[in-house]
């Protein structure tokens, strides 16, 4: 069984968190295996330390599926915007958090971006470009509809540069495959 992302209708109580999508049965019909992805999203910019913003999400129903086995794949952009300054160290964190069958809020695991550019940069903006992905099994799933999102947040970015440093995550994009 797969599953489509449905906006909450009003009235409703909206997470920001998981910018207020629910599971929703898409076709009654079992499989062995269910795919899942969603597309790429649009660009999310940091400007400051603390800065939190959801970069992609996907949802799956393995309800039919006896002891799913999930494996999330996650991939995204990270671009440096860098005014001239004495080098700056850039942390970024991604977390993987699960809701199943609307209920709380599972963190799945926590992976670091850091980017250092040591030295003194060209008076010119300076662009830093790396791609950041990872993968994550989930092998203790249990069978329902489950919503995985990626909620990155910036957690060092140069106070004294605010305006000179900005950091960009796009082309964010989440696939899940049960089986």
């Amino acid at each position: 069984m797969s599953t489509i992302i449905k906006q909450l209708k009003s009235g409703m109580k909206n997470n920001e968190e998981n910018d207020g999508m629910v599971c929703e049965l898409k076709h009654p019909i079992p499989k062995e295996i269910i795919f899942e992805c969603s597309p790429s999203s649009a660009i999310k910019t940091f400007s400051r330390t603390g800065q939190s913003f959801t970069a992609a999400c996907v949802a799956l129903d393995t309800t039919c599926i006896f002891k799913p086995k999930v494996k999330i794949e996650f991939s995204s952009i990270v671009t440096l915007n860098v005014a001239n300054t004495d080098g700056i160290d850039v942390r970024l964190r991604f977390d993987l958090i699960k809701v199943c069958d609307n209920k709380e809020e599972l963190s799945c695991g926590i992976w670091m971006y850091e980017k250092v550019l040591p030295g003194i940069l060209s008076s010119a903006i300076e662009l830093a470009t790396d791609s950041f992905s990872f993968i994550f099994c989930d092998w203790g799933a249990c069978p329902g509809c489950c919503q995985y999102y990626v909620k990155v947040t910036s957690e060092s970015l140069p106070e004294s540069f605010d305006e000179l440093v900005t950091v960009n995550v796009s082309g964010s994009s989440i696939a899940a495959i049960a089986i």
